[in-house]
């Protein structure tokens, strides 16, 4: 189940791969006291394995049998409503029973495991649920099976089709719960990029709970009676739109509703919005609530094509988009967006490599504190111009005298020039290092097609000392 490997560094074994990857590898040493390395992953050869999908809603993996054993063993882990709703049983245990005993899993006991994520998701707690499955070996194509005609492809598919159908014998194992800590300099660059005039919007494929919590303690969504008053009422609304929507795949889960209702429901009264809204929701509609200037927006479980469609419409808004970003399937948003910042720690090679930015160390603050840089460089560059031609209307003014009116020359070029090189070498290089003011982050983002380094109302105050910078 874990995509990652050890270096030994002295007598420190590093696991390298993604955050909770290595959480549930970390857990799972806890629990078993054992090496997963050394007892499980040479035990279990991997045959197959499957990345994660906004189809599926989940990651696998097929691993060999061990000796003795005439069928496969499927290892599964994903969103935790959507695969509690396809498994059948539940694995067990208790010391009278002892553990591996399995029990058919009802509906009322997978309302309650759902209800409970919903919970943890307020708590800002992210759940992640594993499962397992045992299937014949002939069920997949592999090159020691023999006999087989179909390709991987067509029993990927096959697979596929009997997972989201709810055809495989599939027993829940547990529900996995992580902490995502907030840095502590989030909140304070949240309210950097506020005071600033930059817009940050949260997009995940996290429970849509767990976002808005998270939301609320870095400042994304401000506490306020138009983001907090209502997301509780509203959450279950949240609940029957992104359920009502996926009836066919979970019909032990699911309720009818009113997608419309509840969508008007939600984008009046809350800021949070799924995959479930944008679907039932225009690009003309979504194109003004990203445009509300005094609107904090949060998107959660969200696919890869929720998240390019959200990025074109930004793009068609006077603005500069930056997009963040850490799995491979960021990529074609990185193409549409404006500014593409990659995760150094752990972003994927293929979005470093078709990145402008990378953050070595994986914090939004240094984001802002970027664009605070950007803006002081900006500010510096336009105080060195000012100070050079300012000066050079006094130098041109003999040349244009003794051109237009005869008057002789009252300086040589070569004391012009040394002029220049002399006054006007070291000041400007030292206008060009000054710190940030107090005011660098509380003005307005700047229009590129009207605010320039050089532009007329910029002449006009280096020549004639008339119009503010």
């Amino acid at each position: 189940m874990f995509t990652l490997y050890f270096t030994h560094l002295s007598t420190v074994r590093k696991a390298i791969g993604k955050p909770s990857e290595v959480a549930l590898l970390r857990f799972m040493e806890a629990f078993t006291g054992a090496s997963i390395e050394l007892n499980y992953q040479r035990q279990y050869g991997k045959r197959l394995e499957a990345i994660f999908n906004c189809r599926t809603k989940c990651s696998f993996k097929i691993v060999q049998p061990r000796e003795g054993e005439n069928r496969l063993l499927v290892c599964l882990k994903g969103e935790p409503e959507t695969l509690i709703g396809r498994c059948q049983h539940l694995l067990t245990s208790s010391p009278s029973s002892g553990f591996g005993t399995l029990k058919p899993l009802s509906y009322a006991e997978q309302e309650a495991l759902v209800a409970l994520v919903r919970d943890l998701g307020r708590r800002k707690f992210r759940s992640i649920a594993v499962a397992q499955a045992y299937l014949p070996l002939d069920f997949f194509f592999f090159p020691s099976s023999g006999g087989s005609s179909s390709s991987p492809e067509e029993d990927m598919g096959r697979f596929n089709e009997a997972l989201i159908g709810g055809q495989l014998p599939l027993q829940l194992l547990g529900i996995v719960v992580l902490e995502n800590p907030v840095r502590m300099s989030v909140p304070e660059a949240i309210f950097k990029c506020r005071n600033a005039g930059i817009k940050v919007m949260m997009t995940t494929a996290d429970h849509p709970q767990t976002a808005l919590s998270i939301a609320k303690t870095v400042g994304i969504v401000l506490g306020g009676s138009h983001s907090s008053s209502s997301s509780s009422s509203s959450s279950e609304e949240l609940h029957k739109l992104e359920t009502s929507q996926e009836t066919t795949q979970r019909p032990l889960l699911h309720t009818s509703a009113s997608s419309s209702t509840s969508l008007n429901t939600k984008t009046t009264t809350t800021n949070l919005y799924t995959s479930a809204h944008l679907s039932v929701t225009s690009d003309r509609r979504l194109a003004a609530i990203l445009a509300s200037p005094t609107t904090d927006l949060v998107f959660a479980r969200l696919s890869p094509e929720d998240k390019l469609r959200l990025v074109g419409l930004c793009r068609r808004l006077p603005r500069s988009i930056a997009v963040t970003g850490i799995g491979a399937a960021d990529l074609p948003v990185y193409e549409r967006a404006s500014v593409r910042i990659a995760l150094g720690q752990y972003g994927a090679d293929i979005c470093k490599a078709n990145c402008d930015v990378v953050l070595l160390d994986d914090n939004f603050a240094s984001i802002v504190h970027g664009i605070e840089e950007g803006r002081v460089l900006f500010d510096n560059m336009k105080k060195s111009l000012c100070y050079t031609l300012s000066s050079k209307p006094v130098e041109l003014l003999p040349y244009v005298l003794a051109f237009t009116v005869g008057m002789p020359k009252m300086a040589s070029s070569i004391t012009i020039m040394a002029i220049d090189l002399v006054a006007d070498n070291f000041p400007p290089i030292a206008l060009g290092y000054e710190g940030a003011e107090g005011h660098v982050m509380l003005e307005r983002p700047r229009y590129l097609r009207k605010e320039r380094v050089v532009s007329c109302e910029y002449v006009c105050f280096a020549f004639f000392l008339r119009k503010r910078v």
